[in-house]
């Protein structure tokens, strides 16, 4: 910072910033889609004579593509979807995507057990991989499923089913609130953080609610 004369404890000050660049940053690790920026900052005193200058740079976060996680919004979203709810792709009916995202809830829990599908060389990448903004493919095929064909449905009815898939988010939040060793098993991303969990129902409810018309 340069400055043209003294500033002093209490004067009155005012700052503009001018965004002069903005610059592509790759993102590594654990870390989310970032970009710099680069600023030319002016203070002026109270009479809006320049006093000071800068260049400055920051690290922005760029805007996430996905909807903003909590169970209160899942429930609203819930909401526009009917058994009637066609699908936009892939072989699920309504009742079948909501019954597929709270088997994975109970997994998540560990109230069902599956393999590790991800080899242990390859999970931090996986894991690394819901920090980025990128879809979940619509090809994605993962083998502790049946392969060319819907699962069989375990609840009498899509309101049913519904009811089971808040119950088991809210149970899993409980259980991170009760319990700080609690991490969250997945059968592609291993053991997960309360932050990283969060992660991961964004990505995976933003594929199949877009695939059955709700965002």
């Amino acid at each position: 910072c340069r400055f043209l004369r003294p500033i002093y404890h209490n004067d009155t000050i005012q700052v503009r910033l001018t965004c002069k660049e903005k610059m592509e940053r790759e993102s590594k690790g654990k870390e989310h889609p970032s970009g710099v920026v680069k600023w030319y900052v002016e203070i002026f005193d109270q009479d809006m004579d320049l006093v000071a200058f800068a260049t400055i740079l920051t690290l922005v976060t760029k805007r996430s593509p996905f909807f903003s996680y909590s169970i209160e919004k899942v429930e609203e979203l819930l909401l526009g979807l009917t058994q009637d709810t066609p699908a936009q792709w892939g072989l699920m009916s309504a009742q079948h995507m909501v019954e597929h995202i709270e088997y994975f809830n109970q997994i998540a829990l560990r109230k069902i057990e599956v393999e590790r599908v991800t080899p242990e060389e390859k999970l931090e990448k996986y894991t690394e991989s819901l920090y980025n903004y990128r879809l979940m493919p619509q090809s994605f095929e993962i083998p502790i499923l049946r392969q060319g064909k819907t699962e069989d449905l375990r609840f009498d009815s899509l309101e049913a089913a519904k009811t089971a898939l808040i119950n088991s988010l809210k149970e899993v939040e409980e259980r991170y609130r009760t319990d700080p060793d609690f991490r969250a098993y997945n059968a592609v991303f291993g053991d997960l953080n309360h932050y990283e969990w969060k992660l991961f129902c964004q990505k995976h409810l933003q594929h199949h609610f877009s695939q059955f018309g709700l965002l």
